[in-house]
């Protein structure tokens, strides 16, 4: 409020919890309630991958189809409980449920379901990969020519690849086009290669103040924002992308509970501790965490600890009523008391019985549809 230009950064994980939503609304309602826009270095940051639009309308025309639309943070309850109709088939692709989706014991009960069917398009042995009836090879980023999007920079950038693809693996848009015709369908999108869906990818980019060709940017392999001029300031240069161009104080998405507290956490004393679960500088997700994380750990205050008689170093047991994990403990005063951490990502060979952070998390949803993971409440004791 006294700091002119002042700007708040936001970054991933105050969102993960029933009251994330309200409480990202809140914070980025700040810069516009405060008058901190309409100058540099003024207003907020979070993602800039808002700042583009896609026209998909340029790409290929949408197939029509009326398929339910099911949110993963609930697979486990939805491979379990789901009978109208039940889901038969599961198709992975760019993600390792296992590894990252909350109720961790509900989603691996659901995938040893003997009539699922699961295939799972990848590119190493994930904890997902072992439970594949059928296994698919994807490229590595080293292998793909593809458009990507920057969501640090205002940056649009084009990959070619640094080697050829290795044995038979295959990128996600020539798979689903061989899907595709292998079903029999006649859709135009099924008959179209990478190479015909990176030219129509770059026109169809909007944003950017200024259009973007496809030769220029393979010959480029990078394109900037024009604001005008090369920095942004909002309220000025660059306008949010509502209707009226103003900022909405109140977001569809969190419909009625805009700003409302939401209480019903399960506070259960049998479980006292709030467990967290970021990321680290060796895990900001599952990938990095197949090797970075090789041993899965659990951060607890001094005071906690002396409460438990537990030691550094000692093996512990994190648990609650959706599973518990074996690791180590390491006590630090840097994290506040009644709070415990444990990474993100880690796989199951990271800990001692094979369960990981998700396994403590509830499956519960958010106003915004997100996970609640840092809604896990938990005790500790020696193992």
């Amino acid at each position: 409020a006294e700091s002119d230009p002042a700007l708040i950064r936001v970054g991933w994980g105050m969102e993960r919890n029933r009251n994330g939503g309200q409480a990202i609304a809140a914070v980025l309602a700040m810069p516009a309630l405060l008058g901190k826009f309409g100058k540099r270095g003024g207003g907020y940051t979070l993602s800039n991958s808002g700042a583009f639009r896609f026209d998909d309308t340029l790409m290929v025309a949408s197939a029509p189809w009326n398929t339910r639309i099911i949110n993963m943070n609930v697979l486990g309850k939805v491979l379990l409980e789901e009978h109208a109709p039940p889901i038969k088939m599961l198709f992975v692709y760019n993600c390792n449920p296992v590894a990252i989706t909350p109720h961790q014991n509900a989603v691996r009960a659901g995938l040893q379901r003997e009539d699922l069917f699961t295939v799972v398009f990848e590119q190493v042995m994930t904890d997902t990969a072992r439970f594949a009836d059928v296994l698919l090879p994807a490229v590595t980023f080293l292998e793909q020519q593809e458009i990507k999007k920057a969501y640090g920079s205002y940056t649009l950038q084009y990959f070619q690849p640094v080697i050829p693809a290795r044995g038979e693996a295959k990128p996600n848009e020539e798979v689903f086009a061989m899907l595709g015709r292998a079903m029999g369908w006649n859709d135009a999108a099924f008959a179209l290669s990478t190479e015909d869906l990176l030219p129509r990818a770059t026109q169809a980019v909007r944003g950017m103040g200024k259009d973007i060709s496809w030769p220029e940017l393979q010959k480029n392999k990078i394109a900037f924002f024009e604001f005008p001029g090369p920095t942004p300031i909002q309220f000025q240069t660059v306008f949010p992308y509502t209707a009226d161009r103003k900022a909405n104080l109140a977001p569809e998405n969190l419909r009625e509970h805009a700003y409302e507290y939401l209480d019903g956490v399960d506070n259960d004393p049998q479980f006292p501790l709030a467990l967290i679960s970021p990321a680290t500088d060796k895990s900001i997700n599952s990938t990095m965490a197949e090797y970075n994380l090789p041993e899965l750990y659990l951060v607890m205050n001094p005071a906690d600890a002396a409460t438990r008689e537990l030691r550094n170093g000692d093996t512990i047991k994190v648990c609650n009523q959706y599973g518990e994990v074996h690791c180590p403990l390491k006590i630090s005063a840097e994290i506040r008391a009644g709070v415990a951490l444990m990474p993100k990502g880690a796989w199951r060979k990271a800990s001692l019985n094979g369960q990981t952070a998700n396994a403590l998390a509830p499956d519960t949803i958010s106003a915004i549809g997100a996970a609640c993971f840092n809604d896990a409440r938990v005790e500790v004791e020696k193992l």
